[in-house]
């Protein structure tokens, strides 16, 4: 069936579906009687209502009631406490003071925001309501997390700590790759080139949510990208190659690896997220870095090309960012740094060309 009406842009938030539906029942209701100029009888009878009901609309349509609202969260399998109405909405909105109605994170509670104002915009657009009540909403600045790095003298211990680790070469491709834990334990051999050096990522491994199952899926932004990796990366991955093909020389049909993974245990099946995770965690705590995640691998990698002198197009396409902006915006500490070497090094060649 066709969507028809409302239902062709009503976003999946049920927030969105409650006011959306409200405004529709209300502005129905309102056309039908500015083209026919009817009584509240004979539009009862065109909605198919009750006259009590078509009074009652009249009355609710500006400050629906509270059992108006279950009414319809019940239609939606939602509780109303966790709804913010119309007539609260004001320039005054904070999403992050509504969050946990919605979300835990301060981004998704945002994205929600921007949803309900384009569905709302469309609604009026449509003639469902004569005004989007979110246009007056002031948006908070929401303050940016402050990236962390390992620095020279960190990583320099990091790599001299983890030499004969279990995981030592799935966190020595990771920092000098930049891939996200997903990626590098989802990478597959057909997607490693050793005469190219070049390594293709196109999927990742983890547990499936809202489940105890893992599987491959998708990249974060479902969109593959070729590397091209350092030699001592390449290195990493034929000692890696080499040690899988002892297990399953030894294990022979124990072997269990039909997914070509990578990065397996010693019997061949994939590697945990938080198995991995939680090694790692116990590898920073014996360098006194508690604070550091698996994902500031990732971050060590971007700020040290970076400051290697690769542009910022490159770092973003090895990184997988939707856009250099982006990549900018998330290093811009590091870029900043590399100004003020570049305004150096023209004050040296200035030096150079000026002296007598």
């Amino acid at each position: 069936m066709q969507p028809t009406g409302l239902s062709r842009f009503m976003p999946s938030s049920p927030f969105a579906h409650l006011i959306l539906s409200f405004a529709f029942i209300l502005s129905s209701q309102l056309e039908i009687r500015k083209e026919h100029d009817d009584t509240q009888a004979v539009l009862a009878k065109k909605l198919n209502v009750s006259v009590t009901t078509v009074r009652s609309w009249e009355q609710e349509k500006s400050s629906p009631s509270h059992d108006a609202l279950v009414a319809i969260c019940r239609l939606y399998r939602i509780s109303a406490d966790y709804l913010l109405g119309l007539s609260e909405v004001d320039p005054a909105y904070d999403p992050r003071g509504n969050q946990q109605r919605f979300t835990d994170d301060e981004w998704a509670a945002l994205r929600e925001y921007g949803v309900l104002h384009r569905a709302l915009e469309q609604a009026q657009k449509m003639g469902y309501i004569r005004n989007n009540p979110l246009t007056a909403v002031t948006l908070p600045r929401i303050e940016k997390k402050q990236i962390k790095p390992l620095e020279d003298n960190e990583l320099c211990a990091f790599l001299k700590e983890i030499r004969g680790d279990t995981y030592e070469l799935v966190y020595f491709v990771t920092v000098f790759t930049g891939l996200r834990q997903g990626e590098v334990l989802g990478l597959t051999w057909d997607c490693v080139n050793f005469e190219k050096h070049t390594l293709l990522i196109n999927k990742q491994h983890g547990k499936k949510k809202g489940t105890c199952e893992y599987c491959f899926s998708s990249l974060k932004n479902d969109r593959p990208r070729l590397i091209e990796a350092a030699d001592g990366v390449m290195d990493a991955l034929k000692k890696q190659q080499i040690r899988q093909q002892r297990w399953a020389a030894r294990l022979n049909d124990g072997w269990e690896n039909s997914d070509n993974l990578v990065f397996t245990t010693e019997t061949g099946r994939y590697l945990c997220n938080q198995t991995v995770y939680l090694a790692f965690k116990k590898v920073m705590r014996r360098l006194h870095l508690d604070a550091t995640r698996f994902h500031d691998l990732r971050h060590t990698y971007a700020v040290n090309s970076l400051k290697s002198g690769d542009d910022i197009k490159t770092v973003q396409e090895n990184l997988g960012h939707q856009t250099a902006a982006f990549t900018l915006d998330v290093y811009a500490h590091a870029t900043s740094s590399m100004k003020h070497e570049s305004a150096n090094r023209m004050d040296q060649y200035i030096h150079n060309v000026t002296k007598p």
